[in-house]
């Protein structure tokens, strides 16, 4: 799947018009028709207008309605006509999808009730969509038309309807007209005029429709500013990795140096064995645990304080897009940065945690200070949430940290050390225990805890989108190449 940043709006089209009068009319970023996941795969890219005409029904998971609410959540426009377009526009206008055209506005009225009134069969796209059979809905508007015209009655288009109605889908076609016994009850005279008007006036309402959305759509090909970025002060909550937050993310689209959308999934295996994964599996975990914390200790405490203000990056847009980046989770991830931020100065004036600040201080170097400092706190905070849950360290793997450490130092004789650094004993047992329960919770990780949120893949590429550092991992980027057997049948 390709995308060119210079058309901000993609189509998916098959059999309900050709390509070639469709980009006549529209220039843009034409894909098959839609299945699940390509519109995951877009929602980063940049892309401001999505428009739905044609989709696969069956031999492939349909367009979920999930991803294309995912994008209206983005902000990006999404149009439905046609054929898919019209039923998904029919289920989600109440959440801003927009219908175009007369398909959707019958299933919009409800005189349309089945996905088999736009299902037709088709040959794929390297046979450029032939149609093999008819669809109900184009069935009912020529027969819908002939009735209006007196060249049949209301009863008798009625009557045809119902029996095409009946038949599969794949079959239906007006050729087959003749079979059913509504037509047969009809006088010689009735069926010949009624030949005589199918066989020239065809009404294609798919074609009609999907012409008129992109007529429609033209309009803002001209606009090629992005939409302003508005900071949203909705309330902070905790990354969620449930399964709808992991398919969404697997499934967006990274753009490699050609143009071609990679997807977030296929970068996995490439993450694992980078240099960065050790210190962002480390980070990832260290941040779920603070979210726990805060969530505890400060259940109603999510919004920022007034004197907050989010700050967007420089090229904001080009860093979202580059790192498969919605604009709600880098701000998100904003707030939460500002909330744990001012929960670390506060520690500063904590007399509980004054005797941590005086450890560092006696065994930080000039160039880790702070970040010992930094790690102090975190620690601090997630071992008092553990406290608070239960979660204590064995005994024998708080002794084996202690003694490490002292090994590790060459410290002979501790209670010497301990004098010599003016520390007590009870401070050292306090602050080292803290130690070694933090690192004993990375450890053991939040799963082995019972965390079932957790989810390591989607956290550590959360580091990599957030340091810009995705592009990294489309380097030399190994491209799957998949078998297709042209002239398949396919169904929509």
């Amino acid at each position: 799947m390709y995308f060119d940043q210079r058309k901000p709006v993609a189509v998916f089209l098959g059999p309900s018009l050709p390509l070639e009068v469709a980009k006549n009319i529209l220039d843009a970023n034409y894909y098959p028709p839609v299945r699940f996941g390509d519109i995951y795969q877009l929602l980063t890219t940049g892309i401001k207008t999505i428009i739905i005409i044609d989709g696969i029904f069956h031999g492939s998971t349909p367009v979920w309605h999930r991803e294309i609410i995912a994008a209206l959540d983005a902000g990006i426009r999404v149009y439905g006509a046609s054929s898919m377009g019209a039923l998904r526009a029919r289920e989600l206008a109440h959440l801003g999808m927009q219908g175009h055209g007369k398909i959707f506005q019958w299933f919009y009225d409800n005189e349309l009730d089945g996905d088999d009134e736009v299902a037709l069969l088709h040959t794929d796209g390297h046979f450029n969509y032939q149609k093999i059979s008819e669809p109900l809905v184009n069935i009912r508007a020529t027969l819908l038309r002939a009735a209006e015209q007196g060249v049949i009655s209301k009863r008798k288009y009625n009557e045809l309807i119902t029996d095409f109605k009946k038949r599969y889908f794949g079959d239906r076609s007006l050729d087959g007209i003749s079979e059913f016994n509504s037509f047969k009850a009809m006088s010689k005279s009735e069926q010949t005029r009624l030949l005589e008007y199918l066989s020239c006036n065809y009404n294609d309402l798919k074609s009609q429709d999907a012409q008129d959305v992109l007529m429609h759509c033209k309009k803002y090909t001209s606009d090629n500013e992005l939409p302003t970025l508005k900071h949203i002060y909705a309330p902070w909550y905790p990354t969620r990795y449930c399964e709808y937050e992991s398919v969404n993310l697997k499934n967006r689209g990274v753009l490699d140096t050609n143009n071609k959308l990679v997807k977030v999934s296929d970068l996995f295996a490439k993450m694992v064995i980078h240099s960065l994964f050790p210190q962002y599996f480390f980070k990832a975990q260290t941040k779920f645990y603070l979210q726990q914390w805060f969530m505890l200790y400060h259940p109603k405490q999510h919004c920022l304080p007034p004197s907050y203000q989010l700050q967007n990056k420089s090229n904001l847009h080009l860093f979202l897009r580059n790192n498969a980046l919605l604009y709600s989770e880098y701000v998100a991830e904003q707030k939460w940065s500002l909330l744990i931020q001012a929960e670390f100065k506060r520690l500063d004036l904590c007399n509980e945690f004054k005797p941590f600040i005086k450890v560092v201080e006696i065994l930080a170097k000039v160039d880790n200070k702070l970040d010992m400092l930094q790690q102090a706190k975190e620690s601090f905070l997630i071992v008092k949430w553990a406290d608070k849950l239960g979660l204590t360290i064995p005994q024998e793997d708080l002794d084996k940290f202690c003694k490490q450490w002292i090994a590790q130092e060459k410290i002979t004789d501790l209670n010497m050390w301990l004098c010599s650094k003016q520390l007590t004993r009870e401070v050292f047992d306090s602050v080292w225990r803290v130690r070694a329960t933090y690192h004993w919770l990375i450890n053991m990780g939040p799963s082995a805890l019972g965390f079932s949120g957790w989810n390591p893949e989607l956290a550590v590429f959360r580091q990599f989108q957030l340091d810009d550092h995705v592009s990294l991992l489309l380097q030399k980027t190994v491209e799957k190449t998949a078998k297709t057997t042209k002239g398949i049948v396919v169904y929509e």
